[in-house]
């Protein structure tokens, strides 16, 4: 479901007001081309034929609901231009946060993948690859003291070398795909690692914010938190290479070395 999608489910807009690219008139519809509809949400004024695409165009929409009063707010230059950058952060990478299945043979699509952007889908990935080393020293920092979860030898780097490595061999073999693929899959692969970081991340915070209420079941909640954030990534990496048209050999290998890393860190009584 997009974005549109969501503002119709949560009656912020009216279904008919949202039309496909497909179903205007051809005029209107290059029009709408020309304004990035492919990139960003393009709202069509009825009254005045004027188009108004990303955030700015999102915000003209909601006026007229109950989320007007917010709306008018962030229209305001100083929250438009900050609050209009994360809008086409978001949107630019949206194939990336949510993948979509792909495509069955002879199956029409909407013409809506966006432009490729370098920059912000480099920008993604070092978003996603700063918060699993986050969440990774979190937990180090959130073991218990007589729990040799990280290693005696290693101190609280411990989740970040046991859970860095396996993905090293992933990142190497995706430097060699083809330059049309490169960069792709390897912002999937740091999603994919964002997404098991965030079910990992509870633990590391209440380790951290309330240490005594965990220490007994840290082991426990540790090793179902692996099981959990092992799950969701072979999901996630599953669709994924699937999207990217690539041969099974690229999740069979992905499944080796990340399941390798939880192991090693699930295993708290090594590297002492």
């Amino acid at each position: 479901m997009g974005f549109a999608g969501v503002l119709i489910r949560l009656r912020l807009i009216a279904p008919e007001a949202r039309r496909p690219l497909q179903t205007l008139e051809p005029e209107l519809a290059e029009r709408a081309l020309e304004a990035g509809v492919r990139n960003e949400i393009v709202a069509l004024d009825p009254s005045t034929g004027a188009l108004h695409p990303g955030l700015a165009g999102i915000l003209w929409a909601l006026e007229p609901s109950a989320l007007g009063p917010l709306a008018r707010l962030a229209s305001r230059p100083a929250l438009l231009r900050p609050l209009g950058a994360l809008y086409r952060f978001v949107a630019y990478n949206r194939r990336f946060l949510t993948t979509p299945k792909p495509p069955e043979p002879g199956e029409i699509r909407c013409a809506c993948e966006p432009d490729p952007r370098p920059a912000l889908q480099g920008a993604l990935i070092a978003v996603a690859a700063a918060f699993a080393l986050a969440v990774s020293l979190g937990l180090g920092l959130a073991a218990p003291p007589g729990l040799r979860v990280v290693g005696a030898r290693l101190g609280v780097l411990g989740p970040t070398v046991k859970l860095f490595w396996p993905w090293a061999l992933p990142v190497l073999l995706g430097a060699t795909l083809d330059a049309s693929v490169r960069l792709p899959y390897l912002t999937h692969l740091a999603a994919t690692a964002a997404a098991g970081a965030a079910v990992l991340a509870p633990l590391a915070l209440a380790g951290i914010l309330a240490p005594d209420a965990v220490a007994d079941p840290f082991e426990s909640l540790l090793q179902v938190s692996l099981i959990c954030a092992a799950l969701l990534m072979f999901a996630m990496q599953r669709k994924r290479v699937a999207f990217l048209r690539l041969r099974g050999i690229w999740l069979a290998t992905w499944v080796a070395c990340a399941g390798f890393g939880v192991a090693a860190l699930g295993w708290l009584h090594t590297l002492g």
